[in-house]
């Protein structure tokens, strides 16, 4: 997913974070396969997808409204649910369920 290295050369420090953007699609992916509809035993809960909050931040600051109510804490859960489905229809590859959203 994401590594982070600090390089020491003298006086000078480094903090160097890597992150592999195609990690947790895969993951979902996997998680697709063996989850069916992705509804809990008892049938009341259902897990949609599978993102990180870095990833989450990206589509943000890349534009992407649904990211941006996801993060935001001065919107009510209904428009924050709304969201969500909005941006795991757009984005089925973190999708970790199938069926419709």
């Amino acid at each position: 997913m994401y590594r982070q290295d600090i390089d020491l050369q003298g006086d000078k420090v480094s903090l160097i974070t890597q992150f592999d953007r195609y990690a947790i699609p895969k993951l979902a992916q996997e998680e697709r396969k063996e989850s069916g509809r992705g509804f809990s035993k008892g049938g009341n809960m259902r897990k949609l997808g599978t993102i990180t909050m870095i990833e989450l931040q990206f589509w943000a600051q890349s534009g992407d409204d649904d990211a941006a109510v996801m993060l935001s804490q001065d919107v009510s859960q209904v428009e924050k649910t709304r969201a969500v489905r909005s941006f795991f229809r757009k984005h089925p590859e973190y999708r970790t369920s199938e069926g419709a959203v």
